[in-house]
């Protein structure tokens, strides 16, 4: 410790930041969408934040870092879908197919998956999540997220 000073004091500074991040009271707090960010594009987090959080002054340094852990998923997915134009037919849902999911899609809050929504509210979404690392027990279910998202669980190799 005495030795490498610096060095410890860094690595208590993300021990700190860690125990934050598992342990701590209370994750961010995530509000709607107001009118001008409806449809939204997704071009960068500050904007994100700016329009999702709660606080004065923005997100805390904490919430970022759990807010783009959660949501990086539906997040590139509504990314993906704006930069190649795709809307689904009129009356018909949506599919989305992610190859490859582990438990961390899996795992995600349900809630998390409702950020699909916020940037088109008129789209019904079906996403399928397909990959030999999602959970025996979830396997061929189905969980509907809300009224315009249904999850879908395959434990399988795409072929």
């Amino acid at each position: 410790q005495q030795l490498d000073w610096p060095s410890h004091r860094s690595l208590c500074a993300d021990l700190r930041m860690y125990v934050d991040d598992e342990f701590g009271e209370h994750g961010p707090v995530l509000i709607a969408l107001s009118d001008q960010y409806k449809k939204m594009k997704v071009t960068e987090w500050e904007e994100y934040f700016k329009a999702r959080c709660v606080r004065v002054g923005g997100c805390s340094d904490r919430s970022k870092r759990m807010l783009t852990d959660s949501v990086t998923y539906p997040l590139t997915i509504v990314h993906s879908l704006q930069c190649l134009n795709i809307q689904p037919p009129k009356g018909r849902p949506l599919f989305i197919f992610v190859l490859g999911a582990t438990e961390n899609e899996e795992q995600l809050e349900p809630g998390h998956w409702g950020e699909l929504c916020l940037f088109d509210p008129h789209i019904h979404y079906c996403v399928y999540l397909v990959g030999p690392e999602l959970s025996s027990a979830k396997h061929q279910q189905s969980m509907k997220v809300s009224d315009k998202i249904i999850l879908w669980y395959w434990k399988a190799h795409y072929h």
